[in-house]
């Protein structure tokens, strides 16, 4: 069994968390460049929430372990770490949980969206 000692943990999801699936509408030509995955042998672009990265590179100075997980699995997640940059910010990629048993219904972990500007 691993143990994950940290008292400090956020995750991250991929798909319209990490990566945006269309341009953001605020960003202008050439400020933010798309990157390229492979979706299991199709080609994807996606684009970077810079505001989303900036926080992972925050948290993860603040000494967060840091998880980026996909409902696409975790070679989809590991992918996109490594698209984008970020292999010594994240602890670990890893696929979407399908269930999460807790004796709180919202599990009592907040769920958090920033705006990229």
């Amino acid at each position: 069994m691993q143990v994950n000692k940290s008292e400090l943990k956020c995750s991250f999801d991929v798909d319209e968390t990490l990566l945006m699936a269309a341009r953001p509408k605020t960003f202008r030509d050439g400020q933010i460049k798309s990157v390229k995955l492979d979706y299991y042998g199709t080609p994807r672009v996606r684009w970077p929430h810079i505001r989303h990265i900036e926080i992972i590179k925050a948290h993860k100075a603040r000494g967060f372990y840091i998880r980026v997980f996909s409902a696409n699995g975790w070679r989809w997640a590991e992918q996109a770490v490594k698209a984008l940059g970020l292999e010594d910010y994240v602890d670990i990629a890893e696929t979407k949980d399908q269930v999460i048993f807790d004796d709180k219904p919202d599990c009592g972990i907040p769920v958090v969206w920033v705006e990229d500007t």
